[in-house]
């Protein structure tokens, strides 16, 4: 993207001094047309005395040189100022080529922060706990619900995983109170058989 980005800005920059030497060459080819048609109809014209001729031709000459020298400041001026823009742009493009070269950690939430992101997550904020653990190598924070639900966060605030509570059915509860049930039982027919 970078260097797409410096091509770019070249191409627009060479275009850019190529129209500016195109128009100053045109213009001067033009001025010096327009004075090499004027030096023609003069010349043209009858001529009454050499002196009147070369006083005309000098002044034409004077004219010419004046206007080639101000297309000449102009065209300089213009080349300085497009050199002081290239300067300026090659800088910013440096400063962002070391911006962008300069390692860059990524930003790390706070447990507070990892709490909010698993909670907007999951739905629900009767949140328990929140713990730094390990998950697969990394450093991540555990968010506990009160419902049972774990949530793992990264460093980076990415949800990694989530774990649901387990849900206990009504036929597992009903075999564990008739399982305790007959555990009573058997603990009072021992009781009985000590006697």
């Amino acid at each position: 993207m970078k260097q797409k980005t410096l091509l770019v800005v070249s191409i627009v920059l060479t275009v850019f001094v190529l129209t500016i030497l195109g128009g100053v060459v045109s213009t001067v080819q033009g001025a010096g047309k327009a004075s090499t048609a004027t030096y023609t109809q003069a010349a043209d014209l009858a001529s009454p005395d050499p002196a009147t001729l070369d006083a005309n031709i000098q002044q034409t000459i004077q004219a010419r040189e004046a206007a080639y020298q101000d297309l000449i400041s102009q065209a300089n001026a213009r080349l300085q100022q497009m050199q002081a823009e290239q300067e300026a742009l090659q800088a910013q493009i440096k400063a962002l080529q070391s911006q962008s070269s300069a390692p860059t950690s990524p930003a790390q939430v706070s447990p507070q922060q990892a709490a909010q992101i698993a909670a907007q997550y999951m739905g629900h904020s009767d949140l328990y706990s929140v713990e730094t653990t390990s998950s697969n190598g990394a450093t991540a924070y555990k968010v506990t619900f009160s419902s049972g639900n774990i949530v793992l966060v990264s460093l980076e605030g990415q949800v990694i995983s989530v774990q649901s509570a387990p849900k206990a059915s009504s036929s597992t509860q009903s075999r564990s109170s008739s399982s305790g049930g007959e555990h009573e039982n058997n603990d009072q027919e021992h009781e009985g058989h000590d006697d």
